[in-house]
């Protein structure tokens, strides 16, 4: 027997159920009751919003009298948020949606923006947490104390400056004495399953009022996020082995929340890049979750229809086409590429995938970030100071796309193949630790060959790839040296002469690296050195808060940032003619570097092998966007030498 009677939505009336959460003076069990409501109608209630979790063991609650079972998340929310006498009104979309009817979900899951911004409040519930995450939610009134001390006091300094007195005159524990648990305990709530939910970005964001539950504890969203500096400008993340994305999906969802407040909305390619690495039960749920704080997805831009009951696969590609002819331009294809292999049947190589979800590098293109970095740092660099590409050299975009979606057709030119490809770089927890030498010593030793195996990788790239020590020349007749650091960051400074001052400074104590004695204690006197750039991979996450900003005392530490950024998940490449090239994870030896009519960046492809070249001579597998530097410009876009190539 079913719970749910049929509901109508229509322009006059849409319905939505409200779950009545029963009290518990009713009984140990829990019960509840479905009722359909008008959502324009003005009916109070309260949304939920929560991490699905594990399906197992399940849970059975009574619904209209029916058992029904539950995930173990719901039903431990379910339990918190019951009152003792008084009933409680809910919208819960894993009850008061069937989700089982796909007709139905195509149909409320695009109100879901409207449900919350129309709740009067939303209970965010993280789960009932652990020990430790208890006691940093218990610390909450103490830096709040803190903050309010640091204001009356007008004390603007960073918190990672302060001296062990401001410490004790704050009544908090001093960090630099090692006394890092209770930090350390609360940056661990923000690791809960829910900052990762890419459902989450919307139902925070266009709530008016959210709290956060916990276990036992409870904290207004301002509150929670007020204290939010402290942590970031202390990097506590990064002593978090596999918790370092905590941080930067809290900024994610801070800078959402304030665009939505201020109706500055993002395209929907934003909001994808942005949280590419967020986490999602239904694949499709990756584009979906964000068409309701998107700019362009209704009627009059890319006209999204929801859609469960589509193939993964077709619902990437239309999304991708719909980019390409909405917007003429191929930015579509230049979100960074990932190294695992698709998991969506069918997806042609030039669409992304979304349904990865690990967090990506940033595209090589920093200035598409610019408008996002403004709302939340001080301007680090002017305006004319961010690089935009011009490989095409201003050529109109010329594509098409096959009856079957499959293909896509481009003019382009065939500039040269890779040569030689440097190895990965992958720096997944890459910044110098906090370390010293009274740490454990195998957890330090870890951080160590971490440290050590980034010194041997960009000496590899510097030695093996751009051949620094033997070709002192660049076929442009520049410095070899000088072309290898403005590949590094993607030439996204334009002005290379200050780039390059910053490097030779960097590259110096960087090369240590590689050559860090086996010795704990003589290694973890240099890391304290090396610490001092106070480094954070900010713009690697799309994330930047101010306070780490101004923590960054010198232009160095600028430049590594923006050399983390780019370099992560890519390699270094030669090409047959002496070009340096930051290419995709995924490229290797043979593969091509091709410019686009109208293209910004050239692009990496791969002839396609699997059938004779004289029937697909000009069929090729997308690889991803690349930096090749004296090529940015339109220095080899000769249209003399456009040819129709197709892209499977």
């Amino acid at each position: 027997m079913s719970i749910y009677e049929p509901l109508t939505s229509n322009l006059e009336k849409r319905s939505i159920r409200i779950l009545t959460l029963l009290p518990e003076s009713l009984g140990y069990e829990i019960q509840t009751v479905l009722e359909i409501v008008g959502l324009d109608d003005g009916y109070q209630y309260e949304a939920v919003s929560y991490s699905w979790g594990p399906s197992t063991p399940k849970y059975r609650i009574k619904c209209n009298g029916i058992s029904v079972e539950v995930y173990p998340n719901l039903f431990k929310a379910l339990k918190r948020f019951r009152d003792p006498k008084d009933a409680r009104h809910l919208w819960i979309d894993a009850l008061c949606i069937d989700q089982s009817n796909v007709e139905e979900k195509n149909k409320q899951i695009p109100m879901m923006r409207d449900i919350y911004q129309r709740a009067k409040q939303t209970l965010i519930w993280l789960g009932e947490g652990n020990a430790r995450t208890q006691a940093g939610l218990s610390m909450v009134p103490s830096f709040i104390h803190a903050q309010e001390l640091r204001l009356r006091n007008n004390d603007s300094r960073p918190w990672h400056s302060l001296s062990h007195s401001d410490w004790e005159r704050y009544h908090l524990p001093d960090p630099n004495l090692g006394h890092w648990n209770v930090y350390e305990a609360f940056a661990e709530v923000w690791a809960s399953d829910w900052f990762g939910r890419v459902w989450i970005i919307q139902e925070q964001a266009v709530s008016s009022n959210c709290i956060i539950f916990c276990g036992v504890y409870w904290v207004s969203w301002e509150t929670f996020t007020s204290i939010f500096d402290l942590f970031a400008n202390l990097a506590i993340y990064r002593r978090m082995s596999g918790k370092q994305n905590a941080i930067n999906n809290v900024m994610s969802l801070l800078v959402s929340r304030k665009q939505f407040s201020e109706g500055k909305l993002q395209p929907l390619m934003w909001h994808l890049t942005s949280h590419f690495g967020s986490q999602s039960t239904n694949p499709r749920d990756k584009i979906y979750a964000l068409c309701g704080i998107s700019s362009d997805t209704g009627p009059e831009g890319l006209n999204v229809r929801f859609d469960y009951g589509s193939e993964v696969s077709k619902i990437y590609t239309n999304i991708a086409i719909l980019h390409l002819e909405k917007y003429r331009t191929f930015e579509i294809l230049e979100v960074p590429r990932h190294m695992k292999r698709s998991g969506v049947d069918g997806l042609p190589t030039w669409c992304p995938d979304w349904s990865i979800q690990d967090a990506l590098t940033a595209p090589l293109r920093i200035n598409c970030l610019k408008e996002f970095l403004d709302d939340f740092s001080p301007q680090t660099f002017v305006d004319s100071d961010w690089y935009n590409y011009d490989s095409g050299k201003g050529s109109v975009p010329c594509f098409s796309v096959s009856a079957d979606h499959r293909r896509l057709m481009v003019r382009a030119v065939r500039v040269c193949r890779l040569e030689f490809v440097g190895e990965l770089c992958d720096l997944k927890d890459a910044d110098p630790p906090k370390a010293t030498p009274q740490e454990s010593g195998t957890y330090f030793k870890e951080k160590l060959d971490r440290l050590k195996r980034k010194g041997h990788l960009f000496q590899h790239w510097a030695y093996d790839i751009a051949r620094t020590k033997k070709e002192s020349l660049y076929p442009t007749g520049e410095s070899m040296l000088d072309c290898f650091a403005i590949t590094l960051i993607a030439g996204t400074h334009q002005k290379h002469s200050i780039v390059i001052k910053y490097f030779q400074h960097w590259w110096k104590n960087f090369l240590m690296l590689g050559r860090l004695p086996d010795n704990l204690i003589l290694s973890a006197i240099y890391i304290q050195m090396w610490s001092s750039f106070r480094t954070f991979s900010s713009i690697l996450k799309f994330k930047h808060s101010h306070i780490e900003t101004q923590s960054i005392r010198s232009a160095n530490a600028q430049t590594y940032d923006q050399l983390i950024a780019v370099c992560n998940q890519r390699r270094l490449a030669r090409t047959d003619n002496g070009l340096l090239a930051l290419v995709p994870g995924p490229a290797m030896k043979g593969d091509e570097v091709v410019i686009f009519a109208g293209g910004k960046a050239p692009f990496i492809v791969r002839r396609r092998m699997e059938t004779p070249l004289q029937t697909c001579g000009s069929e090729f597998a997308f690889v991803g966007e690349a930096y090749v530097y004296g090529i940015m410009n339109g220095e080899a876009f000769d249209t003399t030498r456009l040819e129709d190539i197709t892209l499977i």
